[in-house]
């Protein structure tokens, strides 16, 4: 594990501010926290009726070979969080549905990571 350093939790947030205004979403309060998470580089915690959304990064990073806490991979990051945000409001509708929230959470990734993919910046 490395520890990330401040100069990458502020390139994340920059990231996220940016992003927020290029996703339409400057309705939404955000909110940005750095813990210790178990398993993922970061989470989102939004509520689509309230317009808030608190996007926790990882305060360390697993070191893999491929995949080190470059500028770029924590662009991807931020990108990939705000993606999450930006689908509240149909993820909340859709969860409020009687639906099986597995089958939910699994389409939303897919559209997550395409969306990525064509937003690359």
């Amino acid at each position: 594990m490395t520890k990330l350093t401040k100069e990458q939790h502020a390139l994340f947030r920059k990231e996220c501010d940016r992003l927020q205004v290029v996703l339409g979403l400057q309705g939404w309060k955000i909110y940005h926290a750095v813990k210790k998470l178990s398993g993922v580089y970061a989470t989102t915690h939004s509520d689509a009726l309230a317009k808030v959304a608190t996007l926790e990064l990882n305060a360390q990073w697993e070191d893999y070979p491929n995949n080190p806490p470059s500028a770029a991979n924590i662009r991807g990051l931020a990108l990939h969080e705000m993606l999450h945000v930006f689908l509240a409001d149909l993820t909340g509708l859709a969860h409020s549905r009687f639906l099986d929230a597995g089958e939910i959470d699994e389409a939303e990734h897919r559209i997550v990571r395409t969306l990525e993919k064509l937003l690359k910046i």
